[in-house]
């Protein structure tokens, strides 16, 4: 089943935050200070962090920012899935505009804009 898949998808990614977190080590942050100057251009460098703790912070700050994304995105393509097998569910008051429906060829066509449209894709 799709959920399923999308599940499995999600703990994947999650998965991946894992060697993502252990870039916050001490030895990854001692070698890009010594390598900084030649990576990053002069106006880059001020973002560079100068301590470890600070480093950390902004390993560990980018992992949850990663770990919501891949849940918000999970999150979105279950409602879409969930509309798909259950159309009855969509908000009865939302409304296409006519240009919409002109676009389309089909019922299927209409009822994925109308998903689109519920489930915070443009």
């Amino acid at each position: 089943m799709r959920r399923n898949n999308l599940l499995n998808r999600l703990i994947g990614q999650l998965d991946t935050l894992v060697p993502f977190l252990a870039l916050a080590h001490e030895d990854i942050f001692e070698m890009i200070q010594s390598k900084y100057t030649a990576w990053f251009l002069p106006d880059q460098r001020k973002a560079v962090p100068h301590s470890l703790a600070v480093y950390e912070t902004q390993i560990c700050h980018a992992a949850f920012l990663l770990g919501y994304s891949y849940t918000e995105s999970f999150l979105a393509d279950l409602v879409r899935c969930i509309y798909i097998s259950n159309p009855r569910m969509l908000p009865k008051e939302k409304e296409l505009k006519f240009v919409e429906v002109r676009k389309v060829r089909s019922y299927r066509a209409i009822l994925h804009l109308m998903i689109d449209k519920n489930a915070g894709r443009p």
